[in-house]
């Protein structure tokens, strides 16, 4: 019984999503600022994923409490935990978007702090003063993300202040940003029944690979096939024109007809109406024959496609 329900929670949870498995990915208003992301990435400590809650209405009906649908509603505000440098460079990005979000006054007005304050605003009345912030969730192996949560029109209320003592050693200082977002969305990269998505992602690839090998084949033997009857058919074709070209009509031209034909003429004047009427027609006929090889084709290539849709959505319905 206990290996029935371990296999039941395997093919329902997974590996379940692990609290150490996320990674958060930042986009600040001056890139002039900010770490590099992969550096932002690696500071974060601990965060949150983002909720939201619906707030009902109490309607009072004959005596009675009947709650009814009201609105929903998004926390808006978010949290995010960061290991702290030597030179906090992070904590300043921070500490520049705050102060630069008020338009007033600002006391950073000398040096690097208020060249960048100074910049961020620009670049504020530009582009506005809020960002987007994806959070994601790894899967067990650290390999790849398997949820994306994306918080919008987020900006920075709050960086939390350090404490500093002589008795504080072996520690790394942190500090805590809040933020503010409008609203976020998910989106679900990869199943979270885990190995059991994997399989059937796994069998749907294998049995795609191999239904499209075999129309691809049978396209190409058709394509093959066409070329090689329509090559062999024409130069048939051209070779019995040539002959009696030859044995028919070359032979009652005039010595200077036949010399325009070789040097070239000068279409029709430069040779006899025979052999130009002859061309115009051999040519016509090759041309349709050509037509009718292609249209074959066409509806041989249309009927193979046909088969491997037929083919593939029964493989398909069949792994389910």
């Amino acid at each position: 019984m206990s290996s029935a329900i371990q296999n039941i929670m395997q093919k329902t949870l997974g590996d379940g999503a692990r609290a150490s498995k996320f990674d958060v990915l930042f986009e600040f208003t001056n890139p002039k600022t900010a770490l590099p992301p992969q550096d932002a990435m690696a500071l974060v400590k601990t965060t949150s994923f983002p909720g939201v809650s619906h707030t009902t209405i109490d309607f009072k009906y004959k005596g009675r409490n009947v709650p009814i649908r009201g609105q929903s509603k998004y926390t808006q505000t978010w949290e995010c935990t960061f290991y702290l440098t030597q030179d906090h460079a992070l904590k300043h990005a921070f500490d520049n978007w705050i102060v630069a979000l008020d338009e007033v006054h600002g006391y950073a007005l000398q040096g690097q702090g208020g060249a960048y304050l100074n910049d961020t605003r620009k670049l504020h009345a530009q582009r506005g003063y809020t960002t987007t912030i994806k959070l994601y969730q790894r899967d067990f192996d650290d390999t790849s993300n398997t949820a994306e949560y994306t918080l919008y029109n987020v900006y920075p209320t709050e960086v939390t202040p350090i404490q500093y003592g002589y008795d504080s050693t072996g520690q790394v200082q942190e500090f805590t940003v809040t933020f503010a977002y409008s609203y976020f969305t998910t989106n679900i990269l990869k199943g979270g029944a885990g190995n059991f998505i994997d399989t059937l992602v796994g069998k749907i690839k294998d049995a795609s690979k191999s239904l499209v090998d075999g129309v691809v084949g049978g396209l190409s033997n058709s394509i093959n096939s066409f070329v090689k009857d329509a090559v062999g058919d024409t130069l048939n074709k051209l070779n019995d024109w040539a002959s009696g070209l030859s044995t028919d009509i070359l032979p009652g031209m005039s010595d200077k007809a036949f010399g325009d034909l070789v040097e070239g003429g000068t279409g029709q004047v430069g040779m006899v109406s025979g052999i130009y009427n002859e061309v115009i027609s051999q040519a016509g006929a090759i041309s349709n024959y050509l037509s009718s090889k292609f249209s074959a084709a066409q509806s041989q290539v249309s009927n193979i496609a046909n088969s491997g849709v037929s083919q593939a959505t029964s493989k398909l319905k069949s792994l389910f």
